[in-house]
């Protein structure tokens, strides 16, 4: 009878043993999937920060490479214009007597 006992013990036994392993399997292929989420998570955080950094690094070279008006090029040409005489002024041409703003331009034609 020792037999008769031992192998359905052995059989109860081999059975939970398969049950614990399945089990084990299961949670381990949940934390698995857990983690993968969350490093989805992470590369996608990641990604958007960078793709946000990326935006505020072209904002800051764009302002630092704005054009800024050549003061020392327009003071000179309104120097040079005012050796023309009292009649040189933004309103007329070098030399000139007759007003520019009649005449049709980019701006104002």
């Amino acid at each position: 009878m020792p037999t008769a006992v031992a192998v359905p013990l052995a059989i109860a036994l081999g059975g939970a043993s398969i049950g614990g392993s399945i089990i084990q399997g299961e949670q381990a292929r949940k934390d698995q999937s857990r983690a993968l989420r969350s490093q989805q998570e992470a590369n996608r955080l990641a990604t958007s920060r960078a793709a946000a950094e990326q935006r505020r690094t072209e904002q800051e070279q764009r302002r630092v490479n704005r054009k800024s008006p050549d003061i020392t090029s327009l003071l000179d040409t309104e120097r040079a214009a005012g050796r023309g005489g009292a009649a040189s002024t933004l309103l007329t041409n070098p030399g000139s007597r007759r007003p520019t703003l009649a005449r049709a331009s980019v701006l104002g034609a």
